[in-house]
Order: C-alpha cells, then structure tokens, then sequence
C-alpha cells in the first residue's frame, strides 16, 4: 500500500475475495493485535518433535584433504 496503485489493487482484491473493500483495514487491525505471546503459543503447538520432517543431505563426491595436510 505505498503507491496509489498498490493501494487500489489491495482495495480491488479484497473487493473481490470478501465483497467488502474495506476487509483490507480490518485485516490490519487483527494483525496489530497479534502478539508475541500469540506467536510463541502457535509456534509451540506446531513445532513439535511429532510434526517434523528430518532430511539428511550426502554427497556424491568423495572428501579430499586440504593440501599442505591441514
């Protein structure tokens, strides 16, 4: 929203998901109002041992040694 375009798209957008343009500020208002311990408590519940995916990345190609042997 810092050009007159930017804003209009926003407005148009919002127009046409929620049939209201004005949804725009009030989405705003709910993000201001989220806090950090909002953050913390979802991040807590998602973040899990339960819920992770671990990935392990190999080589193909065989490790050398520096030269000089360091």
């Amino acid at each position: 929203m810092r050009t007159t375009r930017g804003l209009a798209i926003q407005l148009a957008t919002a127009q046409n998901r929620f049939g209201d343009w004005r949804e725009v500020f009030r989405q705003v208002d709910a993000i201001d109002k989220v806090t950090a311990a909002d953050v913390r408590r979802v991040a807590n519940a998602t973040f899990v041992e339960s819920n992770r995916t671990v990935g392990i990345v190999e080589s193909t190609k065989m490790a050398t040694a520096p030269a000089g042997g360091k």
